[in-house]
């Protein structure tokens, strides 16, 4: 008979309340490195208003 315990890994700790998420977060820094070439002003402003509500 083999022990199905070596197969199985550990619970992971995760963080428990949202004041430990936001604490491991980080500031995206510079948007315009996101920035795309081919994208007219108008475009590129619809496309960073999306990623600032995410």
């Amino acid at each position: 008979m083999s022990d199905r315990t070596a197969n199985q890994m550990p619970d992971a700790p995760g963080p428990a309340t949202i004041a430990e998420i936001i604490r491991g977060l980080e500031p995206m820094g510079d948007p315009s490195k996101f920035s795309i070439e081919d994208l007219t002003a108008e475009e590129e402003d619809a496309f960073f208003a999306i990623i600032e509500d995410l």
